[in-house]
């Protein structure tokens, strides 16, 4: 049996790379922040974060997996790039929250917030990137 939150994840990324029009590569979605240097447009990386759980009944815990996500687009000037990044970060919002977006793992709620300001990497860099810190959480129902 697959860990978890590892499935949990698995799961969320699989998802995610169903967007191809933002994520034609399957290495765009990834744990490897290094993989932008590769030359895509736009990247979704994962890290593992908090997980509190609490205990439904006696064989089953709900746990709140908490997975960092850093989201990036190629910046090419604020007047078309903010347009487009909004776009982007909609469509993966507005996929996070279809039910039952996330396929054979028990997960019953997928939320996705942000408390970081929209930040661009080094200005004047090339390639350049406008990036944006998001925390999802998905609720998990595991037995023991």
């Amino acid at each position: 049996m697959t860990e978890p939150y590892t499935a949990a994840v698995g799961a969320l990324m699989t998802a995610v790379r169903t967007l191809t029009t933002y994520f034609p590569n399957a290495w765009q979605v990834s744990y490897n922040h290094s993989d932008v240097t590769r030359g895509a447009e736009y990247f979704f990386f994962c890290t593992p974060s908090a997980f509190p759980n609490t205990r439904l009944d006696g064989r089953e815990k709900l746990y709140q997996w908490q997975t960092d996500v850093d989201i990036y687009m190629r910046y090419i000037t604020e007047a078309e790039s903010i347009p487009k990044f909004i776009a982007f970060r909609g469509a993966i919002i507005t996929l996070l929250h279809t039910p039952r977006v996330l396929k054979n793992v028990n997960v019953t709620r997928v939320t996705v917030v942000s408390s970081n300001k929209l930040q661009q990497d080094i200005p004047g860099r090339n390639p350049n990137f406008l990036i944006q810190a998001l925390t999802v959480t998905t609720e998990q129902i595991v037995s023991s």
